[in-house]
């Protein structure tokens, strides 16, 4: 139930904290990396450049200007042959205004004057092709503008880009600023062969089509960066046998986190596919079982305890952790192979259910005994270290010491909170030692506190079962049993009232000796309440309830008066099963006399009569002894001695300390010489303590009283010594006069 199934998988640790714990891989395996997967995806996409489309339009209406440029220079110059060179001057003015007004293509009066003079008009147009050769070849490789918001970044990290030509494919040109492109056209002009104040004026006029005509396309690009992931490959990890996962003490980075995870889904995966293996894991769980179910033995067996021979209460101790383990294994399934939900359930593990009931059910040492054995195997399944079973296995004892004593349900659930309590303060240790979230200390603290109080609620209702099935009763029941107004009780009050007087008497006897002595004061309370119940079924024929003093039993044979007697025992126990009373409580009516002999039947079947023959009628001890058995435990023998002294102090004629103490000693050292307390383990210096417990209860109890004076005769006595006083002074005075 604990280990089988659970793997390494269960060794549970969050990011960014600080393990404690080793993991190490049992086996090859590989996984792919989500994380280096991802990273590898934004590498790829980052190194995609910005898709940019390219506008040659502006070019073509360039030229198309510059064509018409051409043409009318040459116009120009057959309508300016003539003229004189004022008038020539302002022809070209007039020329250079109206062009650059119609065409927006800037032009100045020396540019137009050194095309006249230094060209020649058949070798103009091919000067004029070249150059926008130059500039078309010059703005085919782009030129992009510095001031775009995807290149202002940082251009210079980038030393290409795509481009989507006019055709629709998508090309990768360098890079290349409009400066560079002046300096690229300045140095394709150098090549011409004209003159320098030709070529000047040239590059002025051509300068003006370099102009950045690439314009970013952000669809295109993220089609690009999308391209790119899908064709990105995927980061497979291999882990060989025996690599160190998780080092204690080292902090969980996501890298190793997600290797973690990938390690405890390979385990999954092959615990799905093979159901039994005997591998080292196997071995591992089979040891620890092992040594645990040794363990638990030896220490049953060396320390020595009575319950271990009770299997009763092994049952119980067993069934217990095995319930205690169950809902352990039951909130892992829970839990599932996430990490956060697993480490928040480990502080809904109720490991002081188990120690409490027991604490209850049983005593507290055998409850210390199940504390240690659920928090340690608590501890094995969660994976932990000694630090946690430590904080579970202190709030599991804080848990049983507030169970001492408990006569009240609501002392159950107090005891739990306090158990929650104490680990939601080990939790909050731990979340600062670990660097936990203060969210997370805080829902784990209330956690804790909301699992203390569910705890004790199921606590309380299964101990009605535990009690029902293994025939064990708390205080609590115990409790509820004292209530006068039981209806076994009330019965005993209305048809058997000395019979009930006596079972109170014997009660404050038996409670003060059970004090005296360290046992328990609650059960010889509730069980000599209900010790004599038997006597509901015949009250008449016993002593304490005859009322007009006639006693029934003295006209029958002593033999069949000593049968009516032990019938009571019998009786009584019928009637508590019937009404369901505790064992416990049955056990102590059938102990509550032992196999003592009814003494006054007895000596009268010894003084009997002969029979016909003249000879003595044999008279069998036996059948003046009750069944018994014997009183087997501390408790029944109490109650066992309480019972014989209270019934014999009121023969007693005078109450003194001394006729008590020889009552006592006297009933004390019959029933010991008659070896009553042959099957109980009461030591002689308990049963001195209950003697003198007895012995000042009774001493209490059945003390005298002065006589309470008639007041009407004490007031007429003190009248009459008054006149005589006053007789007695008139005769002073008369004889003193």
């Amino acid at each position: 139930m604990a280990f089988t199934g659970v793997t390494p998988a269960g060794i549970q640790v969050l990011p960014d904290q600080v393990s404690r714990v080793r993991v190490v891989a049992e086996t090859d395996f590989s996984y792919i990396s989500e994380l280096q997967s991802a990273q590898r995806i934004e590498l790829e996409k980052q190194r995609i450049p910005p898709v940019y489309r390219m506008n040659m339009e502006p070019y073509e209406i360039f030229r198309a200007q510059i064509l018409e440029l051409l043409e009318g220079i040459n116009e120009l110059e057959i309508e300016t042959a003539d003229l004189e060179s004022e008038e020539k001057l302002e022809e070209v003015e007039g020329f250079t205004l109206a062009f650059e007004e119609h065409t927006k293509v800037r032009l100045n009066r020396e540019d137009v004057l050194v095309i006249l003079a230094r060209s020649e008009t058949e070798d103009r147009k091919t000067i004029i092709d070249n150059a926008l050769i130059s500039v078309r070849r010059i703005l085919d490789g782009g030129i992009f503008d510095s001031t775009n918001a995807v290149l202002s970044m940082d251009p210079k990290n980038l030393n290409f880009i795509y481009v989507q030509s006019e055709t629709g494919q998508i090309r990768r040109l360098d890079i290349q600023s409009q400066d560079e492109a002046f300096s690229s056209l300045k140095r394709d002009f150098t090549y011409f062969d004209i003159s320098q104040d030709l070529n000047i004026a040239l590059s002025r006029i051509m300068s003006q089509a370099i102009k950045p005509n690439l314009k970013y396309d952000q669809a295109l690009h993220e089609l690009a960066r999308i391209e790119a992931e899908e064709n990105a490959e995927p980061v497979r990890i291999d882990v060989l046998a025996s690599e160190i996962i998780i080092e204690p003490g080292e902090t969980v980075l996501p890298l190793k986190y997600e290797m973690l995870l990938a390690y405890q889904d390979f385990l999954l995966q092959q615990d799905a596919t093979y159901t039994f293996s005997l591998g080292r894991s196997f071995w591992e769980k089979a040891l620890i079982t092992s040594l645990l179910g040794i363990a638990v033995v030896g220490y049953l067996t060396l320390a020595g305890w009575s319950s271990l021979t009770d299997n009763r209460r092994v049952s119980l101790l067993f069934l217990v952790i095995l319930l205690n383990i169950a809902i352990t294994r039951l909130i892992l399934s829970v839990a599932g192979n996430s990490p956060e939900l697993f480490v928040m359930l480990r502080y809904m593990i109720p490991v002081y259910l188990g120690p409490i009931l027991v604490a209850l059910l049983i005593n507290q040492r055998a409850a210390i005994f199940v504390a240690a054995v659920i928090c340690f195997i608590t501890s094995l399944m969660f994976g932990e270290s000694f630090i946690l079973m430590s904080v579970m296995f202190v709030a599991s004892m804080v848990a049983i010491l507030f169970c001492k004593d408990v006569s009240k349900r609501g002392q159950i659930v107090r005891a739990s909170i306090f158990g929650g309590t104490t680990l939601a303060v080990g939790t909050f240790l731990l979340g600062v030692l670990n660097n936990v979230s203060w969210v997370s200390i805080g829902w784990e603290m209330l956690l804790s506190i909301g699992v203390g109080a569910g705890t004790g609620m199921l606590v309380i209702g299964l101990l009605p079962f535990f009690e029902s099935i293994f025939q064990l009763t708390t205080n609590i029941t115990l409790l509820e049993l004292t209530d006068y107004n039981h209806r076994l009780l009330r019965r005993l009050q209305l048809e058997a009232p000395g019979s009930y007087h006596h079972s109170l008497m014997v009660a404050n006897l038996a409670e003060a000796g059970a004090a005296a002595i360290g046992a328990n004061p609650l059960i010889c309370r509730a069980c000599s309440l209900f010790h004599d119940i038997g006597k509901l079924v015949k009250p008449e024929y016993f002593a304490e309830n005859q009322r007009d003093g006639e006693n029934p039993l003295i006209l029958q044979n002593p033999s069949m008066a000593a049968l009516v007697i032990k019938s009571h025992v019998k009786e009584g126990v019928s009637l508590a099963l019937r009404n369901k009373l505790p064992g416990i409580i049955i056990d102590v009516i059938k102990q509550h006399h032992g196999t003592s002999l009814i003494t006054y039947f007895y000596v009268q079947a010894l003084k009997g009569k002969a029979n016909e023959h003249g000879n003595k009628i044999r008279v069998e001890e036996s059948t003046y002894r009750y069944d018994g058995p014997k009183p087997q435990f501390i408790e029944s023998a109490v109650i066992f001695f309480a019972d014989a002294v209270e019934a014999a102090s009121r023969s007693l004629r005078k109450v003194t300390p001394q006729s008590i103490s020889e009552l006592i000693d006297k009933i004390f050292e019959d029933r010991i010489a008659d070896d009553q307390l042959s099957e109980c383990p009461l030591t002689f210096e308990q049963i001195k303590k209950i003697r003198n417990s007895f012995s000042f209860s009774l001493l209490n109890t059945l003390h005298s009283r002065i006589e309470y004076p008639d007041k009407d005769k004490a007031k007429a006595e003190a009248e009459n010594g008054n006149r005589k006083k006053e007789k007695s002074s008139d005769i002073q005075s008369l004889q003193s006069a």
